[in-house]
């Protein structure tokens, strides 16, 4: 009975340590979803913002830590390829955060059925 008991407490604490990093992973997903809609929210003003200046503006493109001087062209180019890279990583990671989100229900209904159990 007492090893019975000791098993359940065991496999109990499992499910809380296997909960506690899904949530862990979870919050990680939804952080980089959040900075992955701001960058295109961002990307996507500058675009609106670009496309108004006259077509033979030269501009400084950055890349890393310094700045490039390029034809608005390829900054309109550059600009459109990183907002098509950051809808990508949004749809990723929704996606991980669905799957993360069912994870963490299916642990918890392991543990009040593991506690309903005792």
């Amino acid at each position: 009975m007492a090893s019975e008991e000791l098993e359940r407490q065991k496999a109990f604490q499992e499910l809380q340590n296997r909960a506690q990093t899904t949530f862990n992973v979870l919050q990680q997903v939804m952080q980089q979803e959040h900075r992955s809609k701001v960058a295109k929210q961002r990307l996507e003003l500058v675009l609106k913002d670009l496309g108004e200046m006259p077509a033979d503006t030269t501009m400084y493109q950055q890349i890393g830590r310094a700045y490039f001087m390029q034809p608005r062209a390829a900054v309109l180019e550059a600009s459109a390829e990183e907002i098509k890279t950051a809808a990508t990583d949004i749809e990723l990671n929704t996606k991980r955060k669905l799957k993360m989100q069912g994870q963490l229900k299916e642990l918890e209904q392991e543990m009040h059925e593991l506690a309903a159990g005792k």
